[in-house]
């Protein structure tokens, strides 16, 4: 007797789809955060890499220039022109935003002091403004070494939140990375009506005097804290530290910013502002010390030329 066989092919239920759908769900779930900080912690790595390349800049600069910082030179603090944070290098920015739409502030690719050591071959034509978005425009804003990889935008000094505001700081600005100019405006800037403990008071005539007294400040951090100074730093942390603030920088993390130190090192490193304007490995010259007696910097606040 034969018995007839059939090849039955068993099908998967409803159920069992659903479960295997939830099974790949959970996994996404638990692998996208692993992945996303896995992304960060690259463009970390590649935004230290920039900004320890800006320090090899800055040392030659330096060796020209006998340690004197190039805004002190250059850019001329004064209520009506301040200091703008990006003058050491990048590119020149764009319309609408002051350092350019100030011809008085704008300046050449070339003539951004670090520049010359990283892209040699930059224009030292001035823009036309008009020119913005042409092809020959953008391309002299191609200097990917001074944006970082998760620049978002900036963060106006007054600003006390998290809330971007604009286009990237690289694109607008010319450059991701703040100059930490506060030093200078310890001697040589205009006083702040709001705050006049922010600044001091210096008349036009002796504001070279001054400036000659803020690079011998910095000749003094590069001599006995050059490993822990921040010269340079992300836009978010600026505003951070001008308003003593909790700030979660560019790569989503609380109180943690790249750094480029005097003594040339790079560091994505914990600094809370909330605590005062130095902490484990990391100084800046803003904050209380200034006034503090009992602060190690305070006799340099009486440094002459």
């Amino acid at each position: 007797m034969f018995t007839r066989q059939f090849d039955r092919r068993r099908a998967f239920t409803l159920i069992e789809l659903l479960v295997v759908v939830a099974i790949i769900a959970t996994l996404i779930a638990i692998l996208l955060p692993s992945l996303s900080r896995a992304r960060e912690q690259a463009r970390i790595a590649r935004c230290t890499a920039n900004i320890r390349s800006i320090g090899q800049a800055m040392c030659m600069y330096f060796g020209e220039w006998a340690n004197w910082f190039p805004f002190a030179r250059s850019n001329w603090p004064s209520a009506a022109t301040p200091l703008h944070p990006f003058y050491y290098g990048g590119h020149p920015g764009r319309p609408g935003w002051g350092g350019y739409d100030d011809s008085a502030l704008r300046d050449t690719p070339l003539s951004r002091p670090f520049n010359r050591y990283l892209y040699p071959d930059l224009s030292g034509s001035c823009d036309d403004p008009a020119q913005a978005g042409e092809p020959d425009f953008e391309r002299r804003r191609d200097l990917p070494i001074f944006a970082c990889p998760s620049d978002a935008g900036g963060i106006t000094r007054g600003q006390t939140d998290d809330q971007i505001v604009g286009p990237p700081a690289y694109f607008r600005f010319g450059s991701s990375y703040d100059m930490n100019y506060h030093f200078v405006w310890h001697w040589a800037a205009a006083s702040d009506a709001a705050d006049p403990q922010r600044y001091v008071e210096r008349p036009a005539e002796l504001r070279a005097v001054y400036l000659q007294a803020a690079n011998r400040f910095l000749a003094r951090q590069l001599a006995g804290h050059a490993s822990r100074f921040v010269i340079l730093f992300e836009d978010p942390f600026d505003s951070a530290q001008w308003n003593n603030v909790a700030r979660v920088g560019w790569h989503g993390q609380l109180n943690r910013h790249t750094f480029l130190f005097l003594d040339a090192h790079a560091a994505h490193t914990l600094a809370d502002a909330t605590q005062g304007n130095s902490g484990p490995g990391w100084k800046t010259s803003a904050g209380a010390w200034f006034y503090d007696p009992t602060d190690p910097d305070y006799p340099y606040r009486d440094l002459g030329p």
